[in-house]
Protein backbone atom coordinates (compact mmCIF):
# COMPACT_ATOMS: atom_id res chain seq x y z
CA UNK A 1 0.00 0.00 0.00
CA UNK A 2 2.74 2.45 0.98
CA UNK A 3 4.61 1.56 -2.20
CA UNK A 4 1.53 2.32 -4.28
CA UNK A 5 1.08 5.72 -2.61
CA UNK A 6 4.74 6.63 -3.08
CA UNK A 7 4.82 5.27 -6.66
CA UNK A 8 1.57 7.04 -7.45
CA UNK A 9 3.00 10.24 -6.08
CA UNK A 10 6.21 9.80 -8.05
CA UNK A 11 4.51 9.01 -11.32
CA UNK A 12 1.94 11.77 -11.06
CA UNK A 13 4.10 14.58 -9.72
CA UNK A 14 7.43 13.33 -11.03
CA UNK A 15 8.95 13.88 -7.56
CA UNK A 16 8.87 12.06 -4.24
CA UNK A 17 7.93 15.19 -2.32
CA UNK A 18 5.25 16.42 -4.65
CA UNK A 19 1.91 17.94 -3.86
CA UNK A 20 0.15 14.56 -3.54
CA UNK A 21 2.44 13.35 -0.77
CA UNK A 22 2.09 16.70 0.98
CA UNK A 23 -1.69 16.47 0.74
CA UNK A 24 -1.71 12.92 2.13
CA UNK A 25 0.57 13.96 4.99
CA UNK A 26 -1.63 16.94 5.75
CA UNK A 27 -4.74 14.75 5.75
CA UNK A 28 -3.13 12.16 8.02
CA UNK A 29 -1.91 14.78 10.49
CA UNK A 30 -5.29 16.57 10.44
CA UNK A 31 -7.06 13.27 11.22
CA UNK A 32 -4.53 12.55 13.97
CA UNK A 33 -5.14 16.02 15.43
CA UNK A 34 -8.91 15.46 15.42
CA UNK A 35 -8.52 12.09 17.13
CA UNK A 36 -6.09 13.57 19.67
CA UNK A 37 -8.49 16.44 20.43
CA UNK A 38 -11.38 13.99 20.86
CA UNK A 39 -9.28 11.79 23.15
CA UNK A 40 -8.18 14.78 25.26
CA UNK A 41 -11.78 16.02 25.53
CA UNK A 42 -13.02 12.58 26.59
CA UNK A 43 -10.20 12.32 29.12
CA UNK A 44 -11.00 15.80 30.50
CA UNK A 45 -14.72 14.96 30.82
CA UNK A 46 -13.95 11.64 32.52
CA UNK A 47 -11.61 13.37 34.99
CA UNK A 48 -14.21 16.08 35.65
CA UNK A 49 -16.90 13.44 36.31
CA UNK A 50 -14.57 11.55 38.65
CA UNK A 51 -13.74 14.78 40.52
CA UNK A 52 -17.43 15.65 40.89
CA UNK A 53 -18.17 12.12 42.14
CA UNK A 54 -15.31 12.31 44.64
CA UNK A 55 -16.49 15.75 45.81
CA UNK A 56 -20.05 14.49 46.39
CA UNK A 57 -18.72 11.60 48.48
CA UNK A 58 -16.39 13.91 50.43
CA UNK A 59 -19.33 16.26 51.10
CA UNK A 60 -21.33 13.35 52.52
CA UNK A 61 -18.38 12.29 54.71
CA UNK A 62 -17.84 15.87 55.84
CA UNK A 63 -21.49 16.21 56.84
CA UNK A 64 -21.30 12.95 58.82
CA UNK A 65 -18.13 14.11 60.60
CA UNK A 66 -19.73 17.47 61.40
CA UNK A 67 -22.84 15.79 62.84
CA UNK A 68 -20.69 13.50 64.97
CA UNK A 69 -18.54 16.40 66.21
CA UNK A 70 -21.71 18.31 67.14
CA UNK A 71 -22.99 15.39 69.18
CA UNK A 72 -19.57 14.86 70.76
CA UNK A 73 -19.49 18.51 71.87
CA UNK A 74 -22.94 18.26 73.45
CA UNK A 75 -22.19 14.88 75.01
CA UNK A 76 -18.93 16.13 76.51
CA UNK A 77 -20.65 19.19 77.98
CA UNK A 78 -23.16 16.98 79.79
CA UNK A 79 -20.73 14.11 80.52
CA UNK A 80 -21.12 13.02 84.15
CA UNK A 81 -23.29 16.01 85.08
CA UNK A 82 -26.90 16.88 85.43
CA UNK A 83 -27.97 20.12 83.80
CA UNK A 84 -31.01 22.23 84.36
CA UNK A 85 -33.31 22.46 81.39
CA UNK A 86 -32.29 26.11 80.95
CA UNK A 87 -28.57 25.20 80.90
CA UNK A 88 -29.25 22.45 78.40
CA UNK A 89 -31.25 24.82 76.20
CA UNK A 90 -28.33 27.28 76.36
CA UNK A 91 -25.93 24.47 75.42
CA UNK A 92 -28.05 23.75 72.38
CA UNK A 93 -28.69 27.46 71.84
CA UNK A 94 -27.51 27.43 68.24
CA UNK A 95 -29.89 24.57 67.56
CA UNK A 96 -27.19 21.96 67.00
CA UNK A 97 -29.73 19.16 66.95
CA UNK A 98 -31.91 20.92 64.38
CA UNK A 99 -28.90 22.05 62.33
CA UNK A 100 -27.52 18.50 62.23
CA UNK A 101 -30.85 17.25 60.92
CA UNK A 102 -30.96 20.06 58.33
CA UNK A 103 -27.42 19.42 57.08
CA UNK A 104 -28.18 15.75 56.57
CA UNK A 105 -31.53 16.44 54.94
CA UNK A 106 -29.84 18.62 52.32
CA UNK A 107 -27.68 15.75 51.08
CA UNK A 108 -28.82 14.49 47.68
CA UNK A 109 -28.74 10.72 47.96
CA UNK A 110 -29.84 10.31 44.35
CA UNK A 111 -26.47 11.75 43.24
CA UNK A 112 -24.61 8.91 44.94
CA UNK A 113 -24.03 5.92 42.71
CA UNK A 114 -22.80 3.86 45.67
CA UNK A 115 -26.00 2.30 47.01
CA UNK A 116 -24.35 1.04 50.18
CA UNK A 117 -23.13 4.55 51.01
CA UNK A 118 -26.56 6.02 50.26
CA UNK A 119 -28.11 3.44 52.59
CA UNK A 120 -25.85 4.31 55.54
CA UNK A 121 -26.43 8.04 54.95
CA UNK A 122 -30.16 7.35 54.99
CA UNK A 123 -29.65 5.41 58.23
CA UNK A 124 -27.78 8.38 59.76
CA UNK A 125 -30.60 10.70 58.64
CA UNK A 126 -33.10 8.36 60.31
CA UNK A 127 -31.07 8.25 63.53
CA UNK A 128 -30.95 12.05 63.67
CA UNK A 129 -34.68 12.32 62.92
CA UNK A 130 -35.49 9.78 65.67
CA UNK A 131 -33.25 11.58 68.16
CA UNK A 132 -34.79 14.95 67.27
CA UNK A 133 -38.30 13.60 67.81
CA UNK A 134 -37.27 11.95 71.07
CA UNK A 135 -35.53 15.13 72.22
CA UNK A 136 -38.68 17.19 71.59
CA UNK A 137 -40.72 14.71 73.61
CA UNK A 138 -38.19 14.70 76.46
CA UNK A 139 -38.10 18.49 76.56
CA UNK A 140 -41.91 18.69 76.63
CA UNK A 141 -42.03 16.26 79.55
CA UNK A 142 -39.21 18.10 81.33
CA UNK A 143 -41.01 21.43 80.99
CA UNK A 144 -43.92 20.05 83.00
CA UNK A 145 -41.66 19.03 85.88
CA UNK A 146 -41.16 21.47 88.82
CA UNK A 147 -37.36 21.54 88.41
CA UNK A 148 -36.44 19.78 85.19
CA UNK A 149 -33.02 18.15 84.94
CA UNK A 150 -31.28 16.85 81.83
CA UNK A 151 -29.12 13.84 82.65
CA UNK A 152 -26.22 12.27 80.84
CA UNK A 153 -28.42 9.25 80.25
CA UNK A 154 -30.54 11.37 77.87
CA UNK A 155 -27.59 11.71 75.53
CA UNK A 156 -25.45 8.60 76.02
CA UNK A 157 -27.49 6.21 73.86
CA UNK A 158 -28.06 8.94 71.28
CA UNK A 159 -24.34 9.55 71.03
CA UNK A 160 -23.63 5.84 70.51
CA UNK A 161 -26.24 5.63 67.75
CA UNK A 162 -24.89 8.77 66.02
CA UNK A 163 -21.30 7.54 66.34
CA UNK A 164 -22.12 4.15 64.81
CA UNK A 165 -24.08 5.64 61.92
CA UNK A 166 -21.59 8.47 61.23
CA UNK A 167 -18.58 6.15 61.39
CA UNK A 168 -20.28 3.82 58.88
CA UNK A 169 -20.72 6.78 56.50
CA UNK A 170 -17.11 7.86 56.98
CA UNK A 171 -15.76 4.33 56.52
CA UNK A 172 -17.67 3.75 53.26
CA UNK A 173 -16.88 7.23 51.92
CA UNK A 174 -13.18 6.71 52.64
CA UNK A 175 -13.26 3.36 50.87
CA UNK A 176 -15.06 4.87 47.86
CA UNK A 177 -12.45 7.59 47.35
CA UNK A 178 -9.44 5.48 48.33
CA UNK A 179 -8.36 7.15 51.55
CA UNK A 180 -8.07 6.15 55.18
CA UNK A 181 -11.14 6.72 57.36
CA UNK A 182 -10.93 9.71 59.72
CA UNK A 183 -12.21 7.68 62.69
Amino acid sequence: MATFVVVGAVTKDRSLFGQTVAAWAQAIFAAAAVFAAAWLQERFLRRQTQDQHRQRIENVASAARWVLQTYERIHQAVDGRNLSLRDFANLDGQGAFATAAKVLAELKLGDLDDHELATVVLTLQGVIADISAKREEQLEIAKRAPSPIVTERWLKQDYVMVFNAASAVERLAARAVGRKAAF
